[in-house]
Formats: C-alpha cells, sequence, structure tokens
C-alpha cells in the first residue's frame, strides 16, 4: 500500500444512539441516524477513521462497527485493555480490516510521558 486515507469526525454524542430509546419514534431516528452516519463515510473510504464522541467500551464499538458499518471498519484496542478515558464519550481509531492486523494503540503511559515531555499535562 502506497499511502493511507484518514479521516477524522467528531459525529456528535454517538454513544446516545446506543441507549435504550424510550419510544419507537426514537428507535426510528436513531436508525436513521446510524445510516446517515454509513452514508456519509461510504464516498469518503478512508483507510483510518478517527472517530470522536463515539461510545463507550469496546462493546459499543463493536456493535457500532458491525450495525451501522456493516463490518467494513474494526475498532483497534488496546491490548491491555487500558484506555485512560473516562465518561460516555470516547475516541475511537477503526480501520479497514486488511490494516486490523497491523494497527495498535501506544500504551497510556507512553502518551502520558509524552504529554509529560511535551508540557501538555
Amino acid at each position: 500500500m502506497g499511502g493511507f486515507k484518514i479521516s477524522s469526525w467528531n459525529v456528535e454524542s454517538l454513544d446516545v444512539l446506543f441507549d435504550p430509546p424510550k419510544s419507537a419514534r426514537k428507535t426510528g431516528q436513531n436508525c436513521m441516524r446510524l445510516a446517515a452516519f454509513a452514508n456519509q463515510i461510504a464516498p469518503m473510504n478512508p483507510d483510518i477513521l478517527c472517530l470522536l464522541e463515539g461510545p463507550a467500551g469496546e462493546e459499543c464499538i463493536g456493535r457500532f462497527t458491525s450495525k451501522a458499518l456493516g463490518g467494513r471498519y474494526l475498532a483497534v484496542k488496546s491490548r491491555s485493555g487500558d484506555y485512560g478515558l473516562q465518561g460516555d464519550q470516547w475516541i475511537w481509531f477503526l480501520v479497514k480490516p486488511e490494516l486490523a492486523l497491523r494497527s495498535e494503540l501506544l500504551p497510556v503511559s507512553t502518551w502520558d510521558a509524552f504529554a509529560v515531555a511535551v508540557g501538555l499535562d
């Protein structure tokens, strides 16, 4: 592969689509929003997608990539299970399946050390 196409998208509270809806109307709206998201991603066709305000936890991102993206992207997951994130909105790197085995996240401790070294702490 000669290069990568990388996209970043702040999807604004994607996590709420995974809360149990309070009505059939809300269920329909959630399905439409997921479909709209997938329809926007498809023509961009990034190799790597940085998803901001994504769902919290590995289970939710797995459901999202399966349901909304039809398995065309996989989340890069932490080997240790530590993401250093709190709250309901996480940052995820989604990659095409052919890149999944070559993709990994830095350990949180490595990022923390870098942040201290450059004054981001």
